[in-house]
């Protein structure tokens, strides 16, 4: 008895820790399994019963080959565009200095945080038949899709690699100018092999993000345009599929948990050299260099500024004039030829069960991260595992498909998710577990930087446990919830890839309402989509306001989480 009064602590630890681990294990883990064991039955029926040719002809049915390629195609060439782009951008953002810098790294950093549906609706304004550069005739094509991917990670390639280069000594490059070097022979021999890592860890990250690019395939791309996602919602809402669709799924989760660990290793060797790290500020910018900025500006007005601008104005625009129809439209039933309801009721619908969502994600987020933040008097090795471990446990869904995990919760609604089949939470219960491991991500690095020396002063002053607890923590927990409650409810209330398998037809969210809209024809249906858009990045926007404002002096902490989780 009394050797487990001394072990109370882990005791409670554990007792804590086994609510949130039911949460995961049956919202998570119990659909996600029962969806690949599905599949894993798709390809076991095809080998026993025709062997090698069965299974074979299964996955040609199944659309395997072609939707692998086209998904890793699409991703490639997404990543090759952002590192072509995005590193001269480092360079000039980071080891330069100039007028307008802040507002251009802004710029770039900000698209990352707007919906994927709203981007997607974007880029369709801008080059379709209507759009300002429709004549480009790029409506439909992968060029569009990849161009699209870039606008997202564009931004992930500029942070890691400009944080990594503005860390690097300048004069090692200039030493070896010296000795008769060339500029490019110089950045070869002498930059290249340190900023590396830097570049391929980022590489490895966007690869991860275009790989599962399901919104932008499917507002952007044609029937034509087949990766695994696009496929397997196909499979499942027109041909009723589900076997096929788990196959497709398990393809898909194998593709994704790969490129993951490529992306775990290689981050780990993207480390700048400490010894040899140089802080000072950037040099004015050169005149040799201007042009490298034009470029940059380009990009970042063609790439960024133009589709926002376009969205906006055809939002207010309706058979080629000015109008706020679309807009009013929103309002009134049956203004939509595909519906018969107030499209606005997709935005409280939205509105609500991002509330719903962000409240179960911040309850489930502060548990685990009070628990792994823990400093328990045990084994220093032993208890690091133990957090190391359940910290894992809840950054795990990052590793899974927004698509995969929809689609399973929808086939569990016929067996463990029957009990929530027909509740308001199911929207919720999926939208939390997408938000989760970033708002896990926001909070953890905020209370390890708590000093917990405090605590010793504040009990001997006399307070108690939770007095001293609420007195040094307090604080740094209030305000990283809000920070990760804006994050969550951001995520929550754009989040499209599970919810377009589990939403009612009578009762869409917002993003899945703007993909219905957009697809039609018809001047009115296509405006309050893209009036819809406008609405939906307003809100994301002001969110994101109010989060930069509670996690300042850090800057680009979205970039930051989402790097850090993968």
């Amino acid at each position: 008895m009394k050797r487990f009064f001394a072990q109370r602590p882990l005791f409670w630890w554990a007792l804590c820790a086994i609510v949130p681990a039911l949460f995961l294990g049956l919202f998570f883990f119990a659909p996600v399994v029962d969806l690949l064991s599905l599949g894993v039955a798709e390809l076991t029926t095809s080998w026993d019963t025709a062997g090698l040719g069965g299974l074979v002809a299964q996955l040609s049915r199944a659309h395997v080959g072609g939707a692998v390629v086209t998904t890793l195609g699409l991703a490639f060439a997404g990543t090759l565009l952002s590192i072509a782009v995005g590193v001269p951008a480092a360079y000039v953002l980071y080891r330069t200095r100039f007028p307008g810098q802040s507002i251009i790294r802004f710029l770039i950093v900000f698209p990352f945080v707007l919906p994927t549906i709203a981007v997607a609706t974007a880029f369709r304004s801008l080059y379709d038949d209507g759009g300002l550069l429709g004549f480009l005739g790029l409506a439909g094509s992968p060029v569009l899709i990849v161009l699209a991917m870039m606008f997202f990670n564009i931004s992930v390639i500029v942070r890691t690699v400009g944080a990594a280069w503005s860390g690097l000594n300048p004069n090692y490059e200039a030493a070896a100018r010296t000795l008769g070097a060339s500029p490019l022979r110089a950045f070869a021999s002498v930059t290249w092999p340190r900023l590396a890592p830097a570049v391929y860890s980022a590489a490895t990250l966007v690869f991860l993000y275009c790989s599962t690019s399901y919104s932008l395939v499917m507002v952007l791309g044609t029937t034509r345009t087949r990766t695994l996602e696009t496929e397997i919602y196909r499979q499942t809402s027109q041909f009723l599929n589900l076997g096929t669709a788990a196959l497709l799924s398990l393809v898909q989760a194998v593709i994704v948990v790969v490129a993951l660990i490529v992306s775990q290793r290689v981050s780990k060797k993207a480390v700048v050299d400490t010894h040899s790290r140089f802080v000072a500020d950037a040099p004015r910018l050169t005149r040799a260099q201007r042009p490298l900025v034009g470029m940059i500006v380009a990009v970042v007005v063609v790439l960024i500024i133009l589709p926002i601008v376009q969205v906006v104005i055809r939002s207010l625009r309706r058979n080629g004039e000015f109008t706020a129809a679309n807009f009013t439209d929103l309002f009134r039933p049956g203004a939509a030829r595909s519906v018969d309801f107030a499209i606005a009721a997709t935005i409280w619908q939205s509105l609500s069960a991002a509330l719903y969502a962000t409240a179960i994600a911040v309850v489930v987020g502060i548990i685990v991260s009070l628990l792994v933040t823990r400093k328990l008097r045990i084994r220093r090795e032993l208890w690091q595992r133990i957090t190391g471990f359940y910290d894992a446990l809840f950054i795990f869904p990052v590793g899974i498909s927004s698509v995969t995990l929809g689609f399973g919760m929808l086939v569990a609604l016929g067996g463990s998710l029957r009990f929530v089949a027909d509740s308001p939470l199911l929207l919720p219960l999926a939208q939390a577990l997408v938000a989760l491991p970033i708002l896990i991500r926001t909070i953890v690095p905020m209370l390890d930087g708590v000093n917990r020396n405090l605590y010793g002063p504040a009990l001997t002053l006399g307070a108690s446990r939770f007095r001293a607890f609420f007195t040094v923590e307090g604080p740094v927990l209030t305000r990283a919830l809000g920070v990760a409650a804006g994050f969550a409810f951001a995520i929550s209330i754009g989040e499209f890839s599970a919810t377009s398998f589990l939403v009612l037809q009578r009762e869409p969210t917002l993003p899945v309402m703007i993909y219905q809209l957009v697809g039609r024809a018809g001047a009115a249906d296509q405006g309050m989509a893209y009036a819809g858009t406008v609405i939906l990045c307003g809100i994301t926007a002001l969110v994101m306001v109010v989060v930069e404002m509670l996690s300042k002096p850090r800057s680009s902490r979205a970039t930051h989480v989402k790097e850090e989780i993968a």
